[in-house]
């Protein structure tokens, strides 16, 4: 009995040997698992740095080169700025040698002219064109103004934005004006008699003449007057009974818009 009870501790203590060698085993194996997961981590996270180096690095490089870029479109526009600007200069000084206009101090932005008068008059033309530069760099008018408010010329202002042509506003102005000022001189004359409504860019001119001033003729101002063309009635208001547009024609030649109001006056009366 001791024999065979011996023998069943013996098998017994085996068992529990060869059960702590497997959760040793076991143990080593999770441990060389765990250090297998955390090399992998390590190397992913090593990876993942190289990654994000590339990346900062391709970043940097890529900023550089863009500042680069826009350095060097910067400097270009800055050249075609000043190229552009020197070609306005030599523009408004060959115009000046060809008289007629001055070029006078303005802010750095805006180029300002004079027109020289030609005739004994008090009134002088100041045109200011204010310059701005485009994504090109290009210099370009953006905007354009006259003092002389009553001058109606915002058709070659918009027309001089669009294709950016100084000479051709400053030639065109410069013929308007010629054009406007005795016109105006005239007109302020009349006006200091009758009541006077003058309509500039469709060449109109309303007066009134007759007791009370209760008759309107409507003058047409042909283009280049007073150099050129002739007045005309357009329409009437208030005629007395009997009385025809074909009556209020003169038979003298009448050349300016004084005579054509002294005539009426003459035939209708002062208002």
């Amino acid at each position: 009995m001791k024999a065979f009870g011996g023998t069943c501790s013996v098998d017994g203590s085996i068992e529990e040997v060869k059960i702590k060698k497997r959760e040793q085993i076991d143990k080593l194996d999770k441990e060389i698992q765990n250090g297998r997961k955390t090399q992998e981590a390590m190397i992913k996270q090593i990876q993942n740095y190289r990654d994000l180096v590339q990346t900062v690095s391709r970043r940097m490089k890529n900023e550089k080169e863009g500042k680069l870029k826009m350095q060097k479109e910067h400097q270009v526009k800055n050249f075609l700025a000043k190229e552009e600007l020197a070609n306005f200069r030599k523009l408004l000084q060959e115009m000046q040698r060809l008289g007629g206009i001055e070029e006078c101090p303005a802010d750095n932005n805006q180029i300002k002219i004079k027109f020289v008068n030609t005739s004994q008059t008090e009134a002088t033309l100041y045109l200011t064109m204010t310059l701005r530069q485009d994504e090109y760099g290009h210099v370009k008018i953006s905007y354009a103004d006259v003092n002389i408010e009553t001058l109606h010329c915002s058709d070659l202002i918009e027309e001089a934005v669009r294709t950016n042509d100084v000479r051709s506003l400053i030639t065109q102005l410069r013929e308007r004006w010629n054009m406007y000022y005795p016109i105006m001189t005239e007109i302020d004359q009349v006006s200091e008699s009758h009541a006077v409504d003058w309509i500039q860019d469709e060449g109109l001119v309303r007066v009134l003449v007759g007791k009370g001033g209760t008759i309107m003729f409507t003058l047409k101002m042909p283009p280049g007057y007073p150099f050129k063309g002739e007045i005309s009635i357009t329409n009437t208001s208030g005629l007395p009974a009997n009385v025809y547009v074909e009556d209020c024609k003169p038979q003298s030649d009448i050349q300016t818009l004084q005579e054509w109001v002294d005539f009426l006056e003459s035939k209708f009366g002062k208002p």
